[in-house]
Order: structure tokens, then sequence, then C-alpha cells
């Protein structure tokens, strides 16, 4: 810490060096500071004060620093999920959406990114959305019995009836027949009733 205040007194503009002294002493007091003399444009400072309101769970600062730091640094890696997890927290339900899909869209394997799209377009009744999401998330998340659980009951209330039921099995199959989504089976039971009788 000593090091970083002696550079700090030769240059007390640089947020970067304030940072660094946020983190060599935990103090939150230096990543404000950095914030302050950045003129609001330090994502690192940002990101930094993110996390720290995530680890007190204050999740609406969290998620005001995350969405702040996302517009200065768009292509930060792990940004926009920690970004999308913040926002839900805040029950800030649009501006999660939005992170997951950036977390998709840069890291197209992150397989609880696809789930939890696939849980907002859900909530939203944007069923076709979340059908998407959910086929490209048991991509990823292959032994996932709730993912499974989740394209069956999806894939039924868009219409795909054969894969609805091959997701049930699946999700027979991860639990050894513990689980299974009786909603689902019904409607797929009606389906078939229907086709049978040609209606």
């Amino acid at each position: 810490a000593d090091t970083i205040r002696r550079r700090l007194a030769v240059d007390p503009e640089d947020p970067k060096l304030w940072c660094a002294l946020g983190d060599a002493l935990d103090d939150e007091a230096h990543f404000q500071k950095a914030l302050e003399v950045s003129k609001g444009k330090n994502a690192r400072a940002m990101r930094s004060l993110a996390r720290r309101a995530a680890q007190r769970e204050d999740w609406p600062v969290a998620a005001t620093h995350w969405l702040s730091a996302m517009a200065i640094n768009p292509l930060f890696p792990d940004g926009w999920f920690s970004c999308g997890y913040a926002c839900l927290k805040s029950e800030r339900e649009e501006e999660a959406l939005r992170a997951f899909v950036r977390c998709t869209q840069i890291d197209a394997e992150n397989g609880q990114a696809w789930n939890n799209v696939a849980a907002l377009n859900i909530r939203k009744g944007s069923y076709p959305a979340a059908h998407v999401a959910l086929q490209e998330a048991t991509k990823q998340a292959h032994d996932s019995w709730q993912t499974w659980e989740n394209l069956a009951m999806v894939a039924a209330k868009v219409g795909r009836f054969q894969q609805s039921a091959r997701a049930l099995v699946r999700v027979m199959d991860l639990t050894g027949g513990a689980k299974l989504h009786v909603a689902t089976l019904s409607t797929l039971v009606e389906r078939c009733k229907e086709a049978r009788a040609g209606t």
C-alpha cells in the first residue's frame, strides 16, 4: 500500500492507482475516489463496487454499478452474468433478461445464462423464446433434470409434443424415475387422444 500511496502522491488523478489501493486496503472509499477522479468513467471501480454490494446482498446497488460498468466496457466476460443476477435479485426483470441475453451472445456455452433467459421468458409468457433458450441450455447442461423438465413443459406449450416426450424420458433417465412433471405428461396424453380421435 505504501508504494501505491507514493505513486498517488505523484499522480493523484490515476483511477487505476485508487483501485489498486482499494484492493490493497480492502476499502470501498478508494473505489469511490477512482470513480470521482475518472468522472464516473472507470469500469474497474464500478465492477469492484458492484461485487462488494453483491457480497453484502445489496442487490439494487450492485445492479446499478453493474449496469454502469457494462455500459462502459460491454465485453467484460463475466460481467453480463453478474449484472443479470443482480438485476434479477433487484426485481428488474427486463434488465436482467437483456443482461443474460448479452451473456449468451458473448459465451454461447453458458448453460446457466441460457436457463435464466428461458426462466425470464417463461415468466413473461414468451414460450417460443423460452423454447429456443432451453434447447441451448440442454446442450450445455446435459445432466440437469430441471433443465430437461423445463424443456418438456415449454415444448408442450409451443406444440412440440415429440420433443416434450423425449425431454420427459430424459428427466426420468436422469432421476431414476423419481421426477416427472405431471402437468406436462397430462398435456401430452390429451394431445395423443386428440390425434387418435382425428381432432
